[in-house]
C-alpha cells in the first residue's frame, strides 16, 4: 500500500507539471484573455481526469450571467484547479497581494485576470474594495475565499466582509459555492497527494436588497450557513488567524 501511495503521488505531481508546462507559454503570450482561460480550463479538466479525481458537481441552480461573486470555502491548494474546471465564464481569482513579489507567478496570474488584495495592510482595503466593485461592474466573475486563507485542519472559518460588500454595494449576485474532499487530497503543508473524490455544491444566487453593512452581514451569513452545511466540516468560526504570520511563509 505504502508503494502503490508512492507511485501514485510521483505520477499525480509529473501529470501536474506536464499540464502547467501546456498552458504556461499560452498564458503569457495568447492575446485574448478569453483564450487563455480555455486553455487553463481544459488543462485543468484534463489534469483532474487523469489522476482519477474528476469532480461531482451539483447546481441548485442556474448561474446567473454578467458580474457577480463566487464565494468558496478554502480547504486545498487544489481548490483553484478545481474550480477553474468547473466554474463556467472567464474567472478573476482574488489572490493575497504578497504573489505580487513573485514576478513571475504575479504576471501568470494576472494576465488570467486575477486581482490582489493586501491582506495585511487596512490603510489599502478602500482602494481594493474600490477595484473589485469596478471589475463586478464591469462584468467579472470574481472568485473570492472569504475565509482569507487555508488551514491544515478541517473546519470552516470565519468569513471576512470583504466580499459581500462588493456585492452588496455593487448590486451583484454572490453565488456560495461548497468543496468537500480537496483538503483530504492535499492538505496545507503537504506535498504527498492522496487519492479522494471531489464534490462541488453550488448554491443560488443571493441578492442584496439594498447596499449598506447590513445587507453585506446578511449576504455572508447565508452563503456561510450553505457553506457549511455541505462542505461537511466543522465550525472554526471563533479560531483567530494573524495574517502577518502568512505574509512572511
Amino acid at each position: 500500500q505504502a508503494l502503490s501511495a508512492l507511485v501514485y503521488a510521483g505520477y499525480w505531481w509529473s501529470v501536474l507539471a506536464l499540464f502547467v508546462a501546456l498552458v504556461w507559454l499560452p498564458v503569457l503570450g495568447l492575446p485574448r484573455r478569453g483564450w487563455r482561460h480555455a486553455i487553463v480550463r481544459l488543462a485543468a479538466r484534463g489534469f483532474l481526469r487523469s489522476v482519477g479525481m474528476r469532480p461531482a458537481v451539483t447546481r441548485e441552480a442556474a448561474v446567473p450571467d454578467g458580474g457577480l461573486v463566487y464565494v468558496i470555502n478554502h480547504a486545498s491548494y487544489l481548490d483553484m484547479v478545481v474550480l477553474s474546471a468547473v466554474l463556467p465564464g472567464a474567472l478573476s481569482f482574488i489572490a493575497k497581494g504578497e504573489l505580487t513579489g513573485q514576478i513571475l507567478v504575479a504576471r501568470f496570474l494576472r494576465n488570467l485576470g486575477t486581482l490582489f488584495v493586501r491582506r495585511i495592510d487596512p490603510r489599502h482595503g478602500i482602494e481594493d474594495t474600490a477595484q473589485m466593485l469596478a471589475a463586478a461592474a464591469a462584468g467579472e466573475r470574481l472568485v473570492w475565499f472569504p475565509e482569507g486563507t487555508l488551514t491544515r485542519m478541517p473546519g470552516l472559518l470565519g468569513f471576512h466582509l470583504g466580499a459581500f460588500m462588493v456585492a452588496a454595494e455593487g448590486g451583484v449576485p454572490a453565488v456560495p459555492v461548497a468543496l468537500r474532499g480537496t483538503r483530504s487530497i492535499l492538505r496545507d503543508g503537504q506535498w504527498f497527494p492522496r487519492f479522494g473524490t471531489i464534490e462541488v455544491r453550488i448554491g443560488r444566487a443571493l441578492t442584496a436588497r439594498e447596499g449598506g453593512f447590513s445587507e453585506a452581514i446578511r449576504l455572508r451569513d447565508s452563503a456561510r450557513e450553505f457553506i457549511l452545511e455541505h462542505s461537511h466540516e466543522p465550525d472554526l468560526a471563533h479560531e483567530q488567524v494573524d495574517f502577518r504570520t502568512f505574509a512572511t511563509e
